[in-house]
């Protein structure tokens, strides 16, 4: 099985394997795309799929902004789906039902589903990084001022040097979790 990543001026589809040395040469059927449609709709889909793209490029920090660019700046609706479907973290199978696809109106379609899926997992993951980094703030400050007590009862004399402080009994629990 051989599996090639291919950029392409038309929409083909591999006939047959015409050689493989020096190089792969293969037989190509030019693929009849449709015309998208001239309607508020189709205009409504593209800015829709342009605009949760971008979203979900702000939301990585690994992706170069020259992405985030090259999607503003790309016309055509259906190159957009491709692109932006070929870019995400998604089934291989997932990928290319958005290239299979020759109405460029449900390629639009079928990649939006899949950056709005993108889109909810990585707000599900933000949430949960969130909630982590609260806690874990919440346990500091509480640390903070359970020692801030400590040190008022060792001045009151409610407390002996002996005695484990509350920051230590803290770092105890968390070494022993």
């Amino acid at each position: 099985s051989v599996v090639a990543i291919v950029s392409a001026r038309e929409r083909i589809r591999g006939r047959t394997v015409v050689s493989t040395t020096p190089f792969l040469t293969i037989e190509v059927e030019y693929l009849e795309t449709r015309p998208h449609p001239d309607s508020a709709t189709w205009e409504a889909a593209v800015v829709s799929l342009r605009d949760s793209a971008l979203k979900l490029l702000s939301m990585k920090t690994e992706v170069p902004d020259q992405v985030a660019s090259f999607i503003r700046d790309l016309g055509d609706g259906g190159k957009l789906a491709d692109f932006v479907a070929g870019g995400l973290e998604a089934e291989t199978s997932e990928k290319q039902a958005v290239l299979d696809e020759l109405d460029p109106f449900k390629r639009v379609k079928i990649s939006q589903r899949l950056v709005s899926k993108q889109l909810k997992i990585a707000s599900i993951s933000d949430k949960i990084q969130q909630d982590v980094q609260s806690q874990f703030t919440d346990a500091q400050r509480k640390a903070w001022l359970h020692e801030q007590m400590r040190a008022i009862q060792k001045d009151l004399g409610e407390y002996e040097e002996g005695d484990k402080s509350p920051l230590q009994e803290w770092h105890d629990k968390v070494a022993a979790a």
